[in-house]
């Protein structure tokens, strides 16, 4: 086999795996934000035993996430998105006025993590 043939093989196999870490990402994503959204549900509707479930899950749900990407983004923003979930429970406890806005914030630096991920053609050339 010629080398521009292996080359070809190499650069279609990166190629997908990209595609499919991406997919991946992406479900995951919608998972953490559905989460937050419920938790988000719950706190307004005033019932704390859904709203300590839907932190249970959300918590759940983030640690799985952190563990995907943890092979792909840099450490410092997963840290800065794991400590604001970890303060969600002590807020909600506590009543804190910005509960809603912190589980906001999360969320949007969720998405902002997986659009940092998503191919971009001044990344490429």
């Amino acid at each position: 086999m010629s080398r521009a043939g292996i080359c070809g093989i190499i650069v279609a196999v990166t190629a997908a795996v990209s595609v499919w870490t991406l997919g991946v990402l992406k479900g995951s994503t919608a998972g953490v934000i559905g989460a937050i959204d419920r938790v988000i549900e719950a706190a307004e509707s005033g019932d704390s035993g859904k709203t300590e479930r839907a932190l249970d899950e959300l918590e759940d749900c983030w640690r799985e996430h952190y563990l995907k990407l943890s092979f792909l983004v840099q450490s410092g923003a997963l840290g800065d998105i794991s400590y604001a979930a970890a303060k969600l429970r002590g807020l909600y406890e506590n009543g804190a006025d910005d509960f809603i806005a912190e589980c906001e914030g999360i969320k949007a630096a969720v998405r902002l993590v997986l659009e940092s991920q998503e191919p971009r053609a001044q990344s490429v050339f």
